[in-house]
């Protein structure tokens, strides 16, 4: 999926059939969960986080998260007992799931792999350590998150 057309894809979308405000916040930060995760096609993800994210409320979050579902934006599975729901979200990037679009598909463990270097996590990319040295400099834009930490916030539950 192409984070970019998808986005786009998603304004034309609203542009003639509008959305609340709310659907379009969560909508978004489920395409962040969803691009942390590595654009997989069904993902988990817990309400907490979400309306940790998103700012709504519980009764916000399921209204906006129904709005999208009934306009066909996302998919939306309930978890059963403590289990997080699962989402799919459509692709609105004219692509069908079998294309490729040039980026490469990586493995979330990859994607959210802390540093070694025991620097604190600078989540806009790159680490708080000396800016001066080769290895960071070649690191600069590659960001840096703590998979642990989005693991126990339940944004990569399976």
């Amino acid at each position: 999926m192409n984070y970019l057309k998808q986005i786009n894809g998603f304004f034309d979308s609203i542009w003639g059939d509008p959305i609340s405000p709310n659907a379009q916040t969560l909508y978004f930060h489920l395409l962040n969960v969803n691009n942390r995760c590595g654009w997989r096609r069904e993902f988990t993800t817990a309400n907490s986080v979400l309306c940790g994210l998103s700012g709504l409320s519980l009764s916000g979050l399921e209204r906006a998260r129904k709005e999208l579902a009934q306009k066909d934006y996302i998919r939306y599975k309930k978890g059963t007992g403590n289990q997080a729901g699962t989402y799919s979200v459509r692709q609105l990037d004219g692509q069908t799931d079998g294309q490729s679009d040039g980026q490469t598909k990586s493995n979330p463990t990859t994607l959210y792999k802390q540093n070694n270097n025991k620097t604190k996590p600078n989540y806009y990319g790159g680490n708080n350590s000396n800016k001066n040295s080769s290895k960071n400099a070649q690191e600069k834009d590659t960001p840096s998150y703590d998979l642990s930490a989005m693991e126990r916030l339940g944004v990569l539950a399976d």
